[in-house]
């Protein structure tokens, strides 16, 4: 074990977890490339933990017990219509992203993974409507929390998946509304902050790419799938860490990608070409965007994003998430995790 990550582990295994510590620390050195660790991280850091230690297989067993009665509920409506899906429509469309998802000798495995995820996210009664691109998302999530499972705990990398992917997105529900585009929470606004990044530190720049793309051709896909589908997939899981350290106001993601923008300076042309460089982005060296990003956090939002109040309001959704089955977990599984779970209050 090296001593970067035995420091983690000294701060991860105290009884009670100093988040903000926590914070602090992967905000300014990120998380060493062990998947085991970062699971966890990312774990206490999207709220799937609590800071409690002691909780912690309680609530695997509690978000288990969930994911299997949602997959159960999921399946019987399937069998009370007669049909081979709820709906068909929505699969397809699934079945259509997840064939060009993952390739090589573990695509069926994943691909499977990740379509019942998907399908049970989406058919949630409170769950997030599916959107093309949430299967990038989902994948770059299983692809940790399978990697740092092992064959008895498989099933826990989907239940991980699902119940972090839905602690994340609620954050920012209401970029994937379209009745929510021209709202301060919306995806307009998003796109927005971003750009305000790029013109403080360069005017010219922003004023250029402005006047001729519409923000929209490249930054809807860069915010919704949160960099992952510009980015090689160390780069994007990188980019998480640090990400998942204030998901409230996601300012490390607008300083990222306001970087990523700020670093093409020199490659800007015309608008054919200016575009296909926004929509296959060249640079894939996280330490420079990443290096650029926080000067934005230090000059323009004056804010170290890990000690922003974790209570503070979402500025991407004005939603709170509620499971409909938090009710019909077994009374021996009333532990403070349900507690946690129905109380949780995203606004």
């Amino acid at each position: 074990m090296s001593e970067e990550v035995y420091e983690y582990y000294c701060i991860i295994e105290e009884p009670i977890v100093n988040i903000e510590a926590l914070r602090i620390k992967v905000m300014k050195n990120g998380i060493p490339n062990n998947n085991k660790l970062r699971a966890k991280i990312w774990k206490l850091l999207l709220r799937y933990y609590t800071a409690e230690q002691k909780t912690w297989n309680n609530s695997e067993e509690t978000y288990l017990i969930i994911y299997r009665k949602e997959k159960e509920m999921y399946y019987e409506e399937k069998r009370k219509e007669g049909k081979e899906i709820k709906n068909k429509k929505l699969a397809r469309i699934i079945d259509k992203d997840l064939a060009r998802t993952n390739e090589g000798e573990h695509k069926e495995e994943y691909n499977n993974a990740l379509r019942r995820i998907l399908n049970i996210l989406s058919n949630m009664k409170e769950g997030i409507p599916y959107v093309q691109g949430l299967n990038i998302i989902a994948n770059v999530f299983y692809h940790v929390f399978i990697d740092a499972s092992d064959a008895a705990t498989k099933e826990f990398a989907e239940v991980s998946t699902l119940f972090c992917m839905i602690n994340l997105l609620t954050n920012i529900r209401d970029w994937f509304d379209s009745t929510k585009d021209m709202t301060n929470t919306g995806i307009r606004a998003a796109m927005g902050r971003v750009m305000y990044c790029v013109k403080q530190k360069n005017q010219r720049l922003a004023n250029t790419i402005n006047n001729m793309i519409d923000p929209s051709y490249y930054l809807f896909r860069w915010l919704t799938l949160l960099g992952a589908s510009e980015l090689p997939m160390d780069v994007t899981i990188k980019m998480w860490d640090k990400m998942f350290c204030e998901i409230r106001g996601m300012r490390y993601l607008f300083a990222f990608l306001a970087s990523m923008i700020l670093e093409i300076e020199c490659l800007i042309g015309n608008f054919e070409f200016t575009l296909n460089l926004l929509q296959n982005y060249p640079i894939k060296d996280f330490d420079r965007i990443d290096l650029t990003a926080h000067i934005i956090l230090r000059d323009v939002m004056r804010v170290n994003p890990a000690r922003i109040d974790l209570n503070e309001k979402p500025i991407g959704s004005t939603y709170s998430f509620h499971s409909p089955f938090i009710k019909n977990i077994p009374p021996s599984h009333n532990s403070s995790l349900l507690k946690f779970f129905t109380s949780f209050q995203l606004n």
